[in-house]
């Protein structure tokens, strides 16, 4: 019996075996056909994604060329190589049949560009651009409108000569009428002494008061003439004033047709995701940040020096021998392989007490990111404007928004400016009620000049809902001293900078994020 029981055991263990091996075989069976399953749903999620991509792409390039070539009229193209200007002027004469006729406004702008060949021919595809634009038509008007008041100031001056010449023709006649009733009076008292040479003088003086009555005659024809020649110089003055208003009232609408293109454009850029005042003022942020890049690291050792137990208020390398004080801030960066300052802060920090020298207690006022790439003891301190015994100066082209809520915070900029040594040697000033004036910080008039070491981008009226925004002249004059204050300091080889980049670079943490540049003074 016991020789039975050992051999049923020996089958038990092969049927469990066998069982284990078929639910193995079937679970594997299912995991395959799921794992391929999930691998062909992810390929087909990533054609539908490209083709996605595709169109968002093609529409883009689309609205681009339409910009392109717009642009091309107005007479200010896009600023790039001749044979890429070459490949765009290709795109003018093909759009139709590269984009079809499903893209969006096709047949709207078909319409406008006929229109547009048939007023300023574009040799397409051979030319780069047309030899006639907006730009050239108004110089042209300028130009024509410049010669007539050149004419019209040839005919002022003529008429004005005429006159003096009659009143100098009046005044010999009065004289030699006054020379010949003289000479009368003396021949009446000499008659009787002398009857015969009193004729003769008489016969004498006769013919000088003829001679004097046709001069007088003549002039009088003379002055005829003058008076004609002035109705005349008067009927082509006013037939040149009524061609001045047709070319005031053709510069006029070429300006606004003009500013629309330009609306166009910006409405287009924002519907690809830019603008030109964000593309304007990267470009200008990134020649800015050359500064950091080249700071001097052996002569400028600012650092982080120890750590407090929360990591929240750490000592730096800064103090009273320095001329630190108080509510001073810096960027907090680390320092790469090369030697170099990251270009991306880890964070800012604010001065709250100096307590020596070189030991001052600093408060931490943001961090990127606090977990993976914290604020360290050995970390360097960059402030673009401040430095012991450095006084930076800088101008304000445009109102300052430090909040994030729209309102005009110009005057806690400035303070700003003050605390951390800062001469301001421009800014505008929207107090005076006709017009605003260009100041110091002393609220004497300000300038920028080759001594100005930046040029800070701020923002316009409409953007901080400045109280005199819906006044037209007075923001005109406003966006006119922005424009003049950059002209300045691209001819000094001011650096130029958006107001958000400049506070990134001084570590001031507003309590909101600053729009930087959303005035369109980017440009």
């Amino acid at each position: 019996m016991a020789k039975k029981r050992a051999g049923g055991g020996s089958n038990m263990g092969l049927i469990i075996t066998l069982v284990f091996f078929i639910l193995t075989t079937v679970i594997l069976g299912v995991t395959t056909y799921m794992g391929y399953s999930e691998v062909e749903k992810a390929a087909n999620e990533a054609k539908e994604a490209k083709k996605a991509k595709d169109s968002i792409e093609k529409e883009a390039n689309w609205y681009r060329t339409q910009v392109r070539i717009c642009r091309e009229w107005m007479g200010e193209p896009i600023q790039a190589k001749d044979e890429d200007r070459a490949l765009w002027a290709k795109d003018k004469a093909e759009f139709a049949t590269k984009y079809g006729a499903s893209a969006p406004g096709m047949e709207e702008f078909k319409g406008f560009v006929a229109k547009m060949d048939k007023e300023m021919p574009w040799r397409a595809p051979n030319g780069i651009s047309p030899p006639t634009t907006y730009v050239t038509r108004l110089a042209a008007k300028d130009k024509d409108y410049k010669a007539l008041e050149k004419v019209a100031d040839k005919f002022k001056t003529d008429a004005e000569e005429a006159v003096v010449r009659e009143k100098k023709l009046q005044g010999d006649l009065e004289a030699a009428t006054k020379v010949f009733n003289d000479k009368v009076a003396d021949i009446s008292k000499a008659a009787e002494k002398d009857r015969d040479t009193d004729r003769a003088e008489i016969v004498k003086l006769s013919a000088e008061l003829n001679k004097s009555n046709l001069d007088k005659n003549k002039e009088i024809a003379t002055r005829a003439d003058v008076e004609k020649e002035r109705d005349k110089y008067n009927t082509q003055v006013k037939g040149e004033k009524t061609k001045v208003a047709q070319l005031s009232k053709d510069k006029r609408e070429i300006g606004e047709e003009r500013d629309r293109w330009k609306s166009e454009r910006d409405r287009l850029l924002e519907k690809v995701g830019e603008s030109a005042a964000a593309l304007d003022a990267e470009q200008l942020d990134a020649k800015a940040l050359e500064v950091l890049r080249a700071w001097p690291r052996d002569k400028m050792d600012w650092r982080i020096v120890r750590l407090d137990q929360k990591g929240t208020m750490p000592y730096i390398s800064l103090g009273s021998a320095d001329g630190l004080q108080p509510q001073v801030t810096f960027s907090v960066h680390s320092l790469g392989r090369d030697g170099k300052l990251s270009p991306t802060p880890k964070g800012t920090v604010e001065v709250v007490q100096v307590i020596g020298p070189h030991l001052s207690r600093v408060r931490v006022t943001s961090t990127k990111d606090a977990k993976t790439d914290p604020i360290l003891s050995g970390d360097r301190l960059f402030n673009a404007t401040w430095g012991p015994g450095l006084k930076k100066r800088v101008a304000i082209a445009g109102l300052a928004e430090l909040g994030g809520e729209g309102v005009d915070s110009s005057e806690d900029l400035r303070r700003l400016l003050k605390r951390q040594g800062v001469v301001v040697d421009a800014y505008i000033d929207t107090k005076p009620e006709k017009q605003p004036e260009v100041k110091n910080d002393r609220g004497e008039k300000g300038d920028v000049t080759a001594k100005t070491d930046y040029l800070i981008l701020g923002e316009s009226l409409e953007s901080v809902r400045h109280e005199k925004k819906a006044n037209a002249e007075y923001a005109k004059a406003f966006d006119r001293l922005v424009a003049d204050m950059k002209e300045k300091a691209r001819s000094n080889g001011v650096t130029i900078i958006s107001l958000r980049k400049y506070l990134e670079m001084i570590g001031y943490r507003p309590s909101k994020a600053v729009s930087g540049g959303s005035s369109g003074y980017g440009r």
